[in-house]
């Protein structure tokens, strides 16, 4: 979130083409608002998203619905709003479930996984959410948008680096810049 916070203010999301079944910009900028949690942010994070809902509504783009409602929910329980948080993941369940569409959840992180649980105890789409809940027991702890990135141990890191090619261990820093594989 402090790096982000250097990088955001000076991007115009909005302005960028949405890849969408890559990346889309807009998300990004969402993110960054639920992450620093503030209530100011979270309304605007929540603005954002419902008007990013409606255009993508109008658009049938069912797979970024997906994200959009799942980051919804999120960010109404942060601010609070259970019910609404509720209703949101489960449109974005019944949006999800003909497809099998797990990795939305499971990128969020499991700061989902008690809306889920009380999704399932309010008897809402429990198979699916079953196969969700499961796929994050199977999950590496750490993972999701709004959990810190896995650490490699030195012990690993130390014999990692004996396996490497001198180019290779020149190359690796460059390609963690984001520079081309040129």
């Amino acid at each position: 979130v402090q790096q982000a916070s250097t990088l955001v203010p000076g991007v115009d999301f909005e302005v960028r083409a949405p890849r969408y079944f890559f990346y889309i910009p807009q998300l990004t900028e969402c993110k960054y608002l639920i992450a620093l949690d503030t209530a100011a942010a979270l309304n605007k994070a929540h603005d954002k998203l419902k008007t990013l809902d409606e255009r993508m509504l109008a658009m049938h783009r069912v797979n970024i619905r997906i994200d959009l409602l799942i980051l919804l929910a999120v960010v109404c329980q942060k601010q609070g709003r259970h019910p609404e948080a509720l209703e949101h993941l489960a449109s974005a369940l019944a949006l999800a479930e003909p497809g099998q569409w797990i990795r939305s959840f499971l990128d969020t992180g499991r700061l989902i996984v008690p809306l889920l649980h009380r999704l399932a105890d309010n008897g809402s789409q429990q198979g699916f959410i079953q196969k969700i809940l499961q796929a994050f027991s199977s999950a590496p702890a750490e993972q999701g948008l709004f959990s810190q990135p896995a650490r490699i141990p030195e012990t690993l890191r130390s014999s990692m680096h004996h396996h490497l090619t001198k180019r290779e261990r020149e190359i690796l820093p460059l390609l963690a810049k984001g520079l081309s594989n040129k």
